[in-house]
């Protein structure tokens, strides 16, 4: 009885998730309850070979106001606090969503524009006519020594000069520059407000190149 009762119970949690979830009877519940591994114990507190990257910055920025500017150089000590021998180190780009070529700006849906607002039609064109990307004009290492690298939308992915062992740091430097969208034009997390008496307020965030 006590088994009965145990499986009917099983059931019933299973069926309150939807359709979908559990589609094939042999499937795996990796997800719903991990296997507990040296790394992450059952409890989900971390375990006796956890370990998390560190990354220092040291960031140096200007703004120019007249032409909403904002100029960084930043220098990047990366300490490899991971088993596993690294080659390459990946950043995320984000302000590069804001480049009208964007994948996130080329997939957005059309609006229904026959409910659509001056202002929501201002902000459409605003996305389409500016530039608002990250544009890096130095990728090197502590000796200031160029570094290959690639970017696809928002990610960059820097190859290192020699493999980052277990225990080992290095050092990159960067420098960029970026123009501060108008919050009129593109609503965003960031951007600037101008006044009437051209007085300005700058909301700034995702404004440097970050280790992913």
């Amino acid at each position: 009885m006590k088994f009965i009762l145990l499986f009917i119970a099983f059931t019933t949690a299973l069926l309150a998730h939807p359709v979908e979830f559990h589609q094939d009877p042999f499937r795996q519940l990796e997800e719903v309850w991990p296997t507990p591994t040296e790394t992450r114990i059952a409890s989900g507190a971390p375990g006796p070979k956890y370990w998390q990257q560190q990354a220092d910055y040291d960031i140096s920025i200007t703004l120019d106001e007249d032409k909403d500017i904002l100029t960084g150089t930043e220098t990047v000590t990366y300490h490899n606090h991971s088993p596993h021998t690294l080659e390459y180190l990946w950043f995320m780009l984000d302000r590069n969503r804001f480049n009208p070529n964007s994948m996130g700006h080329q997939s957005q849906e059309a609006p229904d524009f026959s409910n659509h607002s001056h202002r929501a039609f201002s902000h459409r064109l605003g996305q389409a006519r500016i530039d608002g990307s990250f544009k890096l004009t130095a990728i090197t290492d502590g000796e200031g020594k160029e570094l290959a690298h690639r970017i696809v939308d928002t990610v960059m992915r820097v190859d290192l000069p020699q493999a980052l062992k277990p225990g080992q740091k290095t050092t990159l430097k960067l420098a960029w520059n970026y123009r501060q969208n108008s919050l009129y034009e593109s609503r965003s997390r960031s951007g600037m407000e101008k006044y009437d008496d051209d007085n300005k307020i700058f909301e700034i965030a995702q404004w440097f190149p970050r280790i992913a």
